[in-house]
């Protein structure tokens, strides 16, 4: 992409949220910072846990009216791949006990890596998390993900 260049938005789509869970550990980049946004901007204040963000650098950071108990952490890349640090710091959190679930939007590579170690490693379902697959590294055009 070039700046100047158009882009699409389409949303909110796709599979909801665990209802009644208590506990959320939420992951995206860029690609995903409007959806986690609207989930802490809505999501029952008594909910905790922890939300990471990854973005270019400090510069990007957009305000965020976290209505929640859950604990907003901003991650800069300072120009690490888009996703490295994201996936790191979310597999490095402890996924939380009980009624919990888990939510993941960010590059291809690194939402199959979450998929498989939240799913895989830790053995949690469809019904404890949701990764998608917003942009896949050197696609592009509609549906790149």
């Amino acid at each position: 992409m070039q700046p100047g260049d158009e882009v699409g938005m389409i949303g909110p789509v796709g599979r909801p949220l665990k209802a009644a869970a208590e506990h959320y550990l939420l992951g995206a980049d860029e690609t995903g910072l409007p959806a986690i946004a609207r989930l802490l901007e809505t999501l029952p204040s008594h909910v905790t846990g922890d939300a990471f963000i990854e973005v270019a650098s400090e510069a990007e950071v957009q305000p965020i009216a976290n209505r929640t108990g859950i604990t907003l952490h901003w991650i800069y890349r300072e120009g690490a791949p888009a996703g490295d640090l994201l996936a790191a710091k979310v597999m490095a959190t402890p996924f939380p006990a009980g009624n919990a679930f888990g939510w993941f939007a960010a590059e291809a590579e690194y939402a199959t890596r979450i998929r498989e170690y939240w799913r895989g490693s830790l053995g949690l379902g469809r019904d404890a998390t949701l990764v998608a697959a917003y942009w896949r590294r050197g696609a592009s055009g509609h549906m790149a993900g």
